[in-house]
């Protein structure tokens, strides 16, 4: 081999690991962008919590409910955001006027499973997936 020959291959070798350190560089710093454009949580329970208390099923329990609970909040795919959330109220056996009988569970729980995500504007867009009810835990 030639002595200057020995010297082109460390070049090469330093260029490509340059190369590649650049290119970890720039793959690293790619998830660092997209956490600057996610929903923050806070953000997006504030959201679901006043697209559940602004929905008629909301409204419709009375006024002895107790305060409405976020169970908790998570990223889904594709940029969204999911949060539970739920409040404790009286049984529909217990609401009934005209019963007879002792009713087995006087506390339900009915739960909101809300969906956010930002709008064209970048403001967090809250739609309510599913409501459901059932005896409290």
């Amino acid at each position: 081999m030639c002595p200057g020959s020995e010297s082109l291959e460390a070049l090469s070798i330093r260029r490509i690991a340059c190369r590649l350190a650049c290119l970890a560089l720039l793959v690293g710093a790619f998830p660092a962008l997209a956490d600057a454009h996610r929903l923050p949580l806070t953000r997006a329970e504030r959201a679901a919590r006043q697209a559940v208390v602004q929905h008629h099923s909301f409204r419709e329990i009375g006024t002895s409910r107790s305060p409405l609970v976020t169970r908790s909040c998570w990223r889904a795919s594709g940029g969204l955001v999911r949060c539970s959330l739920y409040v404790r109220v009286p049984s529909p056996c217990e609401l009934d006027p005209r019963r007879d009988t002792v009713c087995a569970q006087a506390l339900w729980e009915r739960r909101w499973l809300v969906e956010v995500k930002r709008d064209a504007g970048g403001k967090p867009a809250a739609r309510i997936v599913r409501i459901s009810s059932a005896p409290a835990a």
